[in-house]
């Protein structure tokens, strides 16, 4: 018989789950090796961030901190000073940190065009955080690669690069004895690791926060120390998704969550009956401090996704309807329980149309 090489074999022990195998098999596939073995690709930008005054260049975060640091400056003034997209008609200047996470399939200086649309649409500066795809690899079915990772990422198979930087900067900004407030703007994909980056700060930072107390106090502390994570979240992070893929979302943090009626990504059925691929107003989460505005976009089709075309629109639309200067303003008339006046015929932009 044909003696199987170490490398080949896996350890199975009562106490692993099939879950667990599952983890085990899929990290050494050789799919995950194509995927994290690869050549200068636009996948290696994944959770870098863009330059909007150099197209050509773009900054790990570790180069980021050194940056602030020399300059005397945290991590998120830092980003907003150097590294954000600055609106054409800026609404009025403020000191919050806002990030934008894109979806799939979009190589950086395509994203970054678009985080400039963004910016200049909402009239408030954001920086960009890059997705990563494997379009420009020549690997068979490029383009269905990103999506396979998606799947693994929202199955929490996979964690990203994407995922690790977002972390990293809620574990900086949330480490300062005076955190800065952040707005997390999350389409399609990014939605799926920009969650999943929240659910892993919150974990790990109940954790870090639970070893500085005396072993014999850590679980009667546990509820405490989780709520005192959970204030902070809310107070301080103010999180915005767009076509989303999102399974659930932690508890913290408070969100406004948009829809397209017609987006085919979001309202598309799980197998086995077990619902709709992300959230909205029929298929909430259980998570508290959560507004779903779902509106019927300019578009219809693959186009009722897309951000730049419609969901943007729907944005400025909504806010000026109903005289509010930003998205975080409605969704306090949401929590506040005051009814909001949804546009009619919202007015897209066919240039954007994919």
């Amino acid at each position: 018989m044909k003696q199987r090489r170490p490398q080949e074999t896996q350890k199975i022990t009562k106490e692993s789950s099939p879950l667990e195998s599952l983890k085990h098999t899929l990290s050494n596939s050789a799919l995950l090796k194509i995927l994290t073995n690869r050549a200068d690709w636009d996948i290696q930008k994944e959770g870098t961030f863009s330059d909007p005054k150099n197209a050509d260049l773009s900054h790990t975060l570790d180069d980021i901190s050194k940056e602030a640091e020399k300059a005397g400056m945290d991590l998120g003034s830092y980003i907003m000073e150097e590294l954000a997209f600055k609106p054409s008609s800026p609404k009025e200047a403020d000191d919050i940190v806002r990030v934008f996470i894109p979806g799939l399939n979009t190589p950086e200086n395509e994203s970054a065009r678009r985080t400039q649309y963004y910016a200049d649409q909402y009239g408030q500066p954001m920086a960009h955080i890059h997705n990563g795809t494997n379009l420009d690899s020549g690997l068979p079915m490029s383009d269905q690669i990103d999506y396979v990772a998606a799947m693994m990422v929202r199955q929490k198979l996979k964690d990203t690069e994407l995922m690790k930087t977002w972390e990293k900067i809620l574990q900086s900004n949330f480490s300062q004895a005076q955190p800065k407030e952040i707005h997390a703007l999350l389409y399609s994909d990014g939605s799926i690791g920009g969650i999943r980056g929240i659910e892993n700060f919150r974990r790990n930072e109940i954790e870090r926060r639970l070893a500085k107390l005396p072993r014999s106090q850590r679980h009667t502390k546990r509820e405490a120390v989780t709520k005192e994570v959970e204030y902070l979240l809310k107070k301080y992070l103010f999180v915005e998704l767009h076509g989303n893929a999102s399974p659930n979302l932690p508890v913290g943090p408070q969100y406004l969550i948009w829809t397209d009626t017609e987006d085919q990504m979001t309202h598309n059925k799980l197998p086995f009956g077990l619902g709709d691929m992300g959230l909205h107003g029929g298929n909430k989460s259980d998570t508290p401090n959560a507004s779903y505005v779902d509106y019927d976009g300019p578009f219809s089709g693959v186009n009722a996704h897309n951000l730049a075309a419609g969901g943007v629109h729907a944005v400025t639309e909504t806010l000026k309807i109903n005289n509010v200067q930003t998205t975080k303003e409605l969704y306090q008339k949401t929590q506040n329980g005051e009814p909001i006046i949804m546009p009619k015929n919202i007015q897209g932009d066919e240039k954007e149309l994919w």
